[in-house]
């Protein structure tokens, strides 16, 4: 993603990952953290080490800087989330099988015994980089993962016979390299405790954890010791203070910030000390001043609407309300109440969603420090401690204004009904912004078509012609401006079982050139979700508009705790006359009548004429 020096650096809460990043924006307010891993890094001591926090709070820059900044580059880095083929036992074992392969292929390392070149289909005897490659990519047609599932069978038959040779390899590189080897380990905070990824996961850290590795895992995985790996020393990453936020976002705003600068003690405060949460409240906050013209306080109150349904949705029958309850009251959460065996507990769960924010690790173990998070809270509780400042006064009155939160959080409050909770939570969509097409246009064009970042959109829609239209308008748009090709992907037209490959096969351009719309089946299978969602990090390159139904919304937004972090929601408005007219359909095409025609213009073309031919079938001309 391309930064901009002087100007404004807007995303969804991306990690840093470069040298220009990481100077640019990098908050440098974790010495103890960084000295611990380089500590760790630096030592000849054969120790994991366990890296955790909550979603968005900054691991993966962390990482980074370790990385780029210090220096301390690992030897061997696996990223489960991003580049396992199938979140298998054989899927998880072949992975970490092709990529010691490669390390040993480009150290000289003879490959121990164990799976040969001649156990896999097509691959010539003694063609150890055709393994590796087919174990660590993913498939791009039905017939290759066909192919990839049944090595996958065949490597979890004899998982104990695969994990001795991966053993073999590591030791063999260590030989070779005289020393002990750095091992990263990126993504298993995308993997819940309890579900069957997590349990296919578990024997292969459990090998990772008896050499030199550190894992990136959420904070409930810090939680018990049910597994060797659980037991390496931990290193947990807090979240920023408000002071913290405010440098930070200061930092995105770049020579910008004087126009936004007297809200930002209100945007720390409702972000939790969460540096990705205070961003996308940024984000909201200053479109709703620039293109919605709304008025300071109503800008505020706009963004923490927008970003509490986009990235804290709840489902009535998961407020764990007992717990919410006690926290708030205690202001403390007790360990036993997180750790457990199998499922998440109710309260690991309210953690994991980021429902609930741990504060720094406690002496006690017992008694971690923890508060709801503020955009579930009452505004007035939220901004009783803002200084009295003009600037904060429009914010206050906003918030006496806004009073409770929908959900029925707010303890001091009068209380809802289950029922009002129920029907509030399953039907409003309040804060989020019903757009007909061409307002559509404008609020994506400046993110989706631009060559600076990449951006995905989630699109709600509960008319299908009106989405076509949509879908072919945005293309024919996206396609003028030299964003080509645009790819249509149809979830609902691939076989429920091939779906993911269906997706993972069409990706393609890593450049930013193509725009990938995405329809999702009706009504989106649970499975489907939660394997999109680890797989979150993989999306980060690509521009993506996903089309879904408005009925089917609540339920992408619940099985997404890490994916929606990266999206923007909107509504696509039913109507499509109100919005689109002949005239100005046909004024495109005569504007691409007069320019010479390369492949991306053609393909315009061929769009605006489907959206002419709709738009004049609607008015019956």
């Amino acid at each position: 993603m391309k930064r901009q020096p002087n100007g404004v650096n807007f995303d969804e809460g991306l990690a840093l990952q470069t040298a220009e990043e990481l100077s640019l924006l990098y908050v440098d307010v974790r010495s103890e953290e960084i000295g611990r891993l380089v500590e760790w890094y630096n030592s000849e001591e054969r120790e994991a080490l366990l890296l955790g926090g909550q979603i968005g709070v900054g691991k993966s820059t962390l990482l980074s800087a370790l990385t780029v900044r210090e220096g301390c580059k690992p030897d061997v880095l696996f990223a489960f989330d991003r580049e396992t083929p199938a979140f298998s036992p054989g899927g998880f074992w072949g992975y970490i099988l092709g990529r010691l392969v490669e390390s040993a292929l480009h150290d000289a390392v003879v490959i121990p015994n164990g799976f040969a070149p001649s156990d896999f289909p097509e691959a010539e005897t003694g063609d150890w980089s055709f393994v590796a490659r087919l174990l660590t990519s993913f498939p791009k047609s039905m017939a290759e993962n066909d192919r990839l599932s049944a090595v996958h069978s065949r490597i979890a038959e004899r998982a104990g016979l695969v994990g001795r040779q991966c053993k073999a390899i590591l030791r063999a590189l260590e030989e070779k390299s005289g020393r002990l080897l750095r091992i990263f380990c990126e993504g298993v905070d995308k993997f819940v405790p309890g579900t069957p990824d997590m349990q296919s996961l578990v024997p292969v850290l459990n090998l990772l954890a008896e050499f030199k590795t550190v894992f990136e895992v959420n904070v409930v995985h810090l939680f018990g010791d049910e597994w060797k790996w659980q037991r390496a020393p931990r290193l947990y990453v807090s979240p920023f203070e408000e002071s913290t936020i405010v440098d930070l976002l200061l930092q995105r705003l770049g020579v910008y910030e004087a126009g936004r600068r007297d809200v930002l003690p209100a945007i720390a405060r409702f972000s939790g000390g969460n540096p990705r949460q205070g961003l996308r409240l940024l984000m909201a906050y200053d479109y709703a001043r620039g293109a919605k013209r709304k008025p300071k306080e109503d800008a505020l109150g706009y963004a923490c609407q927008r970003v509490r349904d986009d990235y804290l949705r709840l489902s009535f029958d998961a407020i764990p309300r007992e717990i919410l309850e006690t926290v708030d009251r205690d202001g403390f959460l007790k360990s036993g109440m997180v750790v457990g065996v199998g499922p998440l507990t109710p309260a690991a769960n309210a953690v994991y969603k980021n429902w609930l924010i741990l504060g720094r690790k406690p002496e006690d173990d017992d008694k971690w420090p923890a508060r709801l998070n503020p955009l579930l809270k009452s505004a007035v509780l939220v901004t009783d401690a803002l200084p009295d400042s003009p600037e904060m006064a429009a914010i206050k009155r906003w918030a006496k204004r806004y009073g409770v939160s929908p959900y029925g959080l707010d303890f001091d409050a009068s209380r809802k009904s289950s029922a009002e909770v129920l029907s509030e939570i399953s039907s409003s969509f309040s804060s989020m912004d019903v757009l007909n097409i061409v307002e559509l246009l404008d609020t994506v064009a400046a993110a989706l078509f631009s060559a600076d970042r990449c951006d995905r959109v989630l699109i709600a829609y509960r008319e299908p012609s009106v989405m076509e239209a949509a879908r072919d308008y945005l293309a024919g748009k996206a396609s003028e401006m030299g964003f080509w090709p645009v790819v249509s992907i149809d979830l609902e037209a691939a076989p429920a079982g091939e779906r993911e490959v269906a997706l993972f096969s069409a990706l393609s351009d890593q450049k930013g050139h193509a725009i990938y719309s995405i329809l999702l089946p009706q009504p989106p299978d649970k499975l489907l979700l939660g394997q999109l969602d680890r797989r979150r990090d993989v999306f980060v390159p690509y521009e993506m508009l996903w089309w879904v139904r408005v009925e089917d919304l609540p339920i992408c937004l619940q099985e997404w705790p890490q994916l929606r972090q990266l999206l923007s929601v909107y509504i696509l408005e039913d109507g499509l006359l109100g919005s689109l007219k002949p005239e100005e359909v046909q004024a495109d095409l005569d504007y691409l009548a007069l320019l010479e025609k390369d492949e991306p213009l053609h393909e315009a073309e061929r769009r605006f004429q489907q959206v002419l031919k709709v738009v004049r079938e609607r008015r019956g001309t």
